[in-house]
């Protein structure tokens, strides 16, 4: 199975040993021969032989060997968002047009699955972002209420405070302590 994500081609290798998956991570599918015809014209593609296919270019150097193959390509709202593409079938036989439906209904719910992963880390990436916008947000509201309340504390302060150079008098009264303006 492969499929894009941001532009890059991913792939999910099953049913390979470990040597098979690490000539895979050192050469991985470049879609040319008969992985490129189903990429490029968006149709299933069986072949019994892959060296006999008159799309085969044959192989790179050092790939595993494969006989048969059956390639389809994952389309979700008419975009090809990836391929899936079994080779040698178990026992050695060739695909059959059994194979080929179950590979497509395959196909089609990997489509709806690719589509949902991908627009999940969109919603993800997009709910970070505001997130982080809602910090700031914060920030700066809180920034503001202080602001203000120092605004608030200076004007009554200003207004508490006598003028200076005024004589005033403290005096205690029955009330407590009040200032009082000489005139």
């Amino acid at each position: 199975l492969s499929y894009l994500k941001e532009d890059e081609k991913q792939f999910i290798p099953l049913g390979m040993d470990d040597a098979m998956l690490e000539k895979l991570k050192t050469r991985p599918p470049q879609g040319l021969g008969l992985l490129g015809l189903f990429v490029s014209d968006h149709y299933l593609v069986r072949a019994e032989h892959i060296a006999e296919h008159p799309q085969s270019i044959g192989f790179p150097e050092g790939h595993f060997p494969m006989t048969t193959f059956l390639g389809a390509p994952i389309e979700f709202a008419g975009k090809m968002i990836g391929a899936l593409y079994p080779t040698d079938k178990e026992g050695g036989q060739p695909f059959s047009e059994d194979d080929e439906a179950i590979v497509q209904m395959l196909a089609s719910s990997c489509a709806v699955a690719l589509s949902n992963a991908q627009q999940f880390e969109s919603l993800q990436k997009i709910n970070t972002g505001l997130e982080s916008r809602v910090d700031e947000m914060a920030l700066l509201a809180f920034d503001l209420y202080v602001r203000c309340r120092e605004q608030v504390f200076e004007v009554r302060l200003a207004q508490a405070t006598p003028p200076v150079g005024a004589l005033e008098s403290l005096y205690a009264g029955e009330e407590g302590r009040r200032w009082t303006r000489a005139a």
